[in-house]
């Protein structure tokens, strides 16, 4: 069995982003609550699957395996990855993007946004919405409008959210 089907007979999914810990490389938002209404699992708890290495250093395995890690909170939404993204996380992110951006213009505001990535050198960098969208479409050569994840119809749940977490 792989490592991904291993995680996801665990925890199982979810389509809520306040929900989930992580996202697979085909997109799949790994659920990291116990009861469904918050979440409640450390990303660290992802060493039952590397049992000979520390919390961190899972975490970091689990990210270099192609997995993304999550975190969404109070009129925050972040995520961080160390490998390039796949087609199927491009679109679910840059959907997520997309909301944050429409939540803004809405209303004038905007949960945070921060996509956390690294660099050649290995330096960290924390991205707001339209940063990660430029960062999309100029090295990842992912044309974010023609996705059918950025059009409204399809990232209504996370518009939803967004427009919860502003109140609006």
């Amino acid at each position: 069995m792989k490592l991904d089907q291993k995680v996801l007979g665990h925890y199982g999914a979810t389509d809520d982003i306040v929900l989930a810990s992580w996202m697979l490389p085909d997109g799949t938002l790994v659920n990291g609550s116990r009861e469904g209404n918050q979440r409640d699992f450390d990303h660290r708890d992802i060493q039952q699957f590397y049992p000979s290495l520390s919390g961190y250093e899972a975490v970091q395995a689990f990210m270099r395996h192609g997995a993304v890690r999550m975190g969404c909170d109070a009129g925050l939404i972040s995520f961080e990855f160390t490998r390039p993204l796949s087609t199927g996380q491009k679109s679910r992110l840059g959907a997520l993007a997309m909301a944050a951006l429409a939540a803004s213009a809405l209303s004038g505001n905007a949960p945070q946004f921060c996509a956390i990535r690294y660099g050649r050198k290995g330096r960290r960098t924390c991205e707001d919405a339209p940063a990660f969208a430029a960062y999309l479409a100029n090295y990842c050569r992912f044309n974010i409008f023609a996705d059918p994840a950025w059009q409204p119809a399809s990232f209504g749940r996370d518009l939803e959210w967004a427009r919860g977490q502003l109140g609006t």
